[in-house]
Parts: C-alpha cells; structure tokens; sequence
C-alpha cells in the first residue's frame, strides 16, 4: 500500500507533466497499465491508453 504523502506526489507529478508541460508520454511513466477510472462519464477514459486520447483532445482544443 502506498502511503497519502506519495501518492499526492503522483498526483502533482501528473498534473505538472501531462497538463502543464502537456507531456501525453509521461501517462506511462505515471499511470499504471493496469488502471481502470472509474469517473462518472462512461465515455471518458477507461485505461492509460484511452486516457492519453481523452487528454490528448482536451490539451489541442
């Protein structure tokens, strides 16, 4: 189990690097193969794949 304090840092990490630096690639680095995103929105991104795409068209538009 992670603890609170590094998983913020995940976090920060994430949003610094993919929205900021608008860096797609680093969703490998950050987001496990395995994740699933359980967001409210049925179309919105479901694993890291489609969550690059989902990004992808939010950063462009």
């Amino acid at each position: 189990m992670i603890s609170t304090a590094v998983n913020k840092a995940i976090v920060r990490r994430f949003y610094e690097k993919v929205f900021d630096r608008q860096s797609i690639e680093a969703i490998d680095e950050l987001v496990q193969p395995e994740f699933i995103d359980r967001d409210l929105i049925p179309s919105a991104s479901r694993n890291p794949e489609s969550m690059k795409q989902c990004i992808k068209t939010l950063i462009t538009s």
